[in-house]
């Protein structure tokens, strides 16, 4: 009957290659057909008694014809990462199956493509014909013999960046070029749709083959109505559509792309969970679209948005986001159960980095539910506190300011930490770093401008800011904000004016009055304005007219805890108003005054010396923390308080005499010379700290008392300004000066590198390293000669020979031997010599003082080739007494590891075809060998490829030039 026909129809072909197995053993063909046929775990036995697995029937094709690409591939394609050993005993993985089925047939488009779909992005391959290619590449390739392999467009499209692009058949392609020409190929598949649509703005559209633009949300749709597609995939496209959904879209334009029903953002997300309840986006993204006491009804179960976060957790525990916003909705205390297992906000966030260790909101999170002190260990077991979890949070996301700006507000000031790069920053760098990635932020502005002094610059992007301009910046962003105005106001001087952004210039008094005007309680303001109000005017605020004395004393009523208004307080009492009655009804002298002060501020020094200088010599107080004090105490409080108010310094040093100690309360013995140093480190205008610091220092940074780090450079020239012939400073100077830079002495001038070492050997006659980086710098710019203080001209050689004179090594010969031959010069008498060397013999002695220098050997030999028309007909005498011709010299240098194309080039070319040459370390090296090498040293390396080519013209074999790692030298 007809089916019987049928069924003989369809068996032919496989009876055919059963038959062809039996009666041949060399039936490749036969056997890659019947591996076909067979399933990944079956296995066919065949009249003979022998068994085959898919895999073995493969392998005995490759066996019957080992050049069978289609059998190489059709193995490869069903391995996994094991290798394979083959009948001719070599043991392949599936990467070398794929590249020996190109070696046997360069357009096996699928070898080719297979080889793409195993390789890594960051992977390359090399194929047979020498080509290293990447995965892109071979992808590009496979279209290059088959421009309309679908498949490949998708892949190729898929794997490369967005702003990369690759030419086929002379056409230039981008990743979205490359997807819709897939789509045009293949308009039923859903995978290339979906894959351009992930790569759209929400609000782009795209124009694909068939003249229709598309925005994302509609690609996605177009998807999710292929034919055959999964119920996964359609599950993905319905979820990505109502994620990119535009707001304003509406059910009638959605009916238009959907040819069902049409959705709304929810109802899209419901749909992707009928087809697919278990996909995991769906439930998250439909917990993003509810309000706080909104629930949906999913597959027969009502769910707010806690139980749709646990929903999807249940399906995919590793939903680090979904972590984070569940974590998000529990009230302080409150637990969620997650696949049966009850979790706090911590342990929730603990789990969202452990799988997303990039993520760093997770860990900001995290640390803000920390306490000072407090630590929490991560999944992977590393104990972390809040510095260290803000450090995590910058070293995973560098480019979000919101770490940045947590951890400089939990650093203290002066504190620094380590961020993961290895540097060392402090709150200043941290907001810095903060307003560059926001700078829109008016808050980080203040913050930054706050940690700033006032000649500080700090970078922004392509702008210079000092702190004023960042406060001027902030207001303009919040100009119903006091606390800006006051701080813009703090950073002012007297004089100094600014232009806001509603117009207005204004001084700094103008600007507290404005801090008053919008916060009438900010008691800061008060202050600053009654310190910087001239002494007999009054500031109108608040319909009240209020002198120095009641601005001080409005500052107390608005916070009775700030210290420098009683100081102040106490600064400007009188004989006449020798107290004061505060707000709160105390009345206060001078002296209750600067206590208060102290007790409100017990690190302010300004208050201890004020309360100093109202006391005799010989009288007593008690501080508020009941210690009985004199005078002298109370100065070497105000030190320990602040090691750079000079103030205290001069006020303590009146009351010692000459040879007199006081210990201060670091435990350091002071008299009236170390008083006044360090009253000198206050001021570097007057000391000669830096002269000191240079004398104690080596060549590295080094950081002021006062904060201020100086390089060598500047160390330098304060110590030659203090002592200008110290020789040892004159030559590390000129070794800090680069060619043609100056530096400003301390006596005005301006002096080279040049300058500074030919006083240097005015100074010290026998100084080699002066002589000798002297003759470098004269031979490398011209003239190339120079005039010492002593009036004689010494040339740039003369100035090698007195180095090698003082102390001689390889390098000063070395360098000698190429200023010889740079000027023209045979022959130079060393002054400790009683003969001349010529620079052959110069380089001789190079070796001798340093026997593995490699480029002396090199230059040596190059020389010696020089002198005849043979390598033989010159030779030389080593330090050793050895008879060398060129080619040993080179040799050595080999020998000793010098890696130059050159070198290897100029061996090659003094051997023999077929000549073999043994170096130093045992290795044999021929002269195409040596080309080699010179190539893969120098892959630009012109004379190699020359040689090389011109060996293979010589040569009457086939044989090629082995592949990069195929033969070393």
């Amino acid at each position: 009957d007809d089916d019987d026909d049928d069924d003989e129809c369809l068996m032919g072909p496989l009876k055919l290659d059963l038959k062809a197995v039996q009666d041949s053993q060399f039936c490749s063909p036969a056997y890659r057909r019947l591996g076909d046929r067979l399933t990944l775990g079956g296995a066919l036995t065949l009249s003979d008694g022998r068994t085959f697995t898919r895999r073995s029937l493969y392998e005995e094709a490759i066996r019957c014809d080992p050049q069978s690409s289609a059998a190489l591939v059709a193995l490869a394609d069903c391995m996994d990462t094991a290798p394979v050993k083959l009948a001719d005993g070599r043991t392949l993985n599936k990467r070398d199956l794929y590249v020996e089925a190109i070696l046997h047939n360069p357009q096996c488009v699928s070898a080719l493509e297979s080889l793409a779909d195993c390789t890594d992005n960051a992977q390359t391959v090399v194929l047979p014909d020498g080509r290293t290619m990447s995965k892109s590449g071979l992808y590009a390739a496979a279209l290059q013999i088959d421009p309309l392999r679908t498949t490949c467009y998708f892949k190729l499209g898929k794997c490369i960046g967005p702003d990369e692009m690759v030419t086929l058949a002379d056409r230039v392609f981008g990743k979205r070029e490359l997807l819709i020409k897939a789509i045009e190929l293949d308009p039923e598949s859903a995978m290339p749709l979906i894959c351009l649509a992930d790569g759209l703005d929400v609000h782009e559209t795209v124009t694909l083959a068939d003249g229709s633009c598309n925005a994302k949300s509609h690609l996605y749709i177009r998807a999710s109505v292929r034919p055959l597609i999964s119920s996964l995939t359609y599950a993905e496209a319905c979820t990505k559509a109502a994620i990119s959904l535009r707001g304003d879209a509406t059910e009638t334009e959605l009916a238009a792309l959907y040819r069902r029903h049409p959705f709304t953002r929810c109802g899209l997300l419901l749909e992707a969970l009928r087809h697919c309840p278990g996909y995991a986006d769906a439930y998250f993204h439909m917990a993003r679209t509810l309000e706080q006491t909104e629930t949906v009804y999913v597959n027969g179960a009502v769910l707010d948005r806690m139980k749709l976060y646990t929903a999807t957790l249940q399906h995919d525990p590793r939903h680090a986001l979904a972590y984070i916003r569940l974590a998000q909705c529990l009230a302080p205390g409150q637990t969620a159960v997650v696949n049966g297992d009850p979790m706090s906000a911590r342990a929730l966030y603990v789990q969202a980095i452990r799988w997303a260790p990039q993520c760093d909101e997770a860990i900001n999170a995290l640390a803000a539910l920390l306490t000072q002190g407090e630590t929490v260990q991560l999944a992977d077991g590393r104990q972390m506190g809040r510095r260290e979890l803000y450090v995590e949070a910058i070293a995973r996301a560098p480019l979000s300011p919101h770490a940045f700006i947590r951890l400089a507000d939990a650093l203290g000031a002066g504190e620094t930490v380590e961020l993961s790069a290895g540097n060392a920053v402090g709150r200043r760098e941290l907001y810095t770093l903060a307003v560059r990635l926001s700078p829109s932020d008016s808050i980080t502005l203040d913050k930054l401008a706050c940690c700033m002094t006032r000649d500080d610059v700090v970078e922004l992007g392509d702008r210079s800011a000092g702190r004023v301009d960042l406060m001027v910046d902030a207001i303009r962003l919040s100009p119903t904000v006091a606390r800006f105005y006051y701080n813009l106001a703090r950073f002012l001087t007297q004089t100094q004016s600014v232009r806001l952004s509603d117009g207005r210039t204004v001084q700094r008094l103008t600007l507290y009055l404005d801090a008053l005007r919008l916060d009438p309680h900010l008691g800061m303001a008060y202050l600053c304005l009654g310190i910087y109000l001239p002494d007999n005017a009054r500031a109108r605020i608040a319909e009240r007219e209020l002198d120095k004395r009641g601005l001080f004393i409005a500052a107390l009523s608005c916070d009775p805890s700030i210290a420098a208004a009683y100081l102040h307080l106490g600064r400007i009492a009188t004989e006449q108003q020798p107290t004061v009655e505060l707000s709160d009804g105390r009345v206060l002298s001078k002296r209750e005054l600067f206590i208060e002060a102290i007790r409100h501020n017990p690190l302010g020094s300004a208050a201890y010396c004020y309360l100093g200088r109202c006391m005799a010599a010989n009288e007593t107080v008690r501080l508020p923390d009941n210690t009985i004090v004199t005078q002298r105490d109370l100065y070497v409080k105000a030190i320990s308080c602040n090691p750079d108010d000079g103030a205290a310094y001069r006020l303590l040093a009146i009351t010692l005499r000459p040879g007199e100690t006081v210990q201060l309360l670091d435990g350091t013995v002071t008299d009236l010379l170390k008083l006044y140093i360090q009253l000198i480190r206050i001021d570097p205008d007057e000391s000669s700290y830096y002269y000191f610091l240079a004398c104690l220092t080596g060549p590295y940074y080094v950081t002021l008392a006062n904060g201020l780090q100086m390089d060598r450079k500047l160390l330098l020239v304060e110590a030659l300004r203090r002592q200008p012939r110290f020789v040892p400073g004159l030559y590390e100077l000129a070794l800090c000066l680069g060619p043609g830079e100056s530096v400003r002495m301390g006596d005005g001038t301006e002096q080279t590198a040049r300058e500074l070492l030919v006083k240097a050997i005015d100074c010290d006659g026998r100084h080699r390293g002066a002589y000798y980086l002297l003759a470098k710098l004269v031979r490398a710019t011209p003239p190339h000669h120079i005039r010492l203080q002593s009036g004689t001209v010494w040339r740039d050689y003369q100035l090698f020979v007195q180095a090698i004179h003082l102390g001689a090594d390889g390098q000063a010969y070395y360098d000698l031997a190429e200023c010889l031959q740079a000027r023209g010069f045979n022959r130079v008498r060393l002054l400790d010599r009683d003969h001349d060397h010529d620079v052959p013999s110069l380089l001789v002695e190079a070796i001798r003082t340093n026997p593995t220098f490699t480029t002396a050997y090199h230059e040596l030999g190059k020389l010696l080739l020089a002198r005849g028309p043979t390598y033989a007909s010159a030779t030389i005498t080593l330090y050793d007494g050895r008879t060398v011709h060129s080619r040993d010299l080179f040799g050595m240098a080999i020998g000793l590891g010098l890696q130059s194309a050159s070198l290897y080039v100029d061996l090659g070319v003094l051997l023999g075809h077929d000549e073999a040459y043994r170096i130093a370390d045992g290795r044999v090296l021929r002269k195409r060998d040596l080309f080699a090498k010179a190539i893969e040293l120098d892959p630009g390396y012109a004379p190699a490829y020359i040689n090389l080519a011109l060996i293979e013209e010589a040569s009457r074999t086939d044989a090629r030039i082995p592949a990069p790692g195929v033969q070393t030298v």
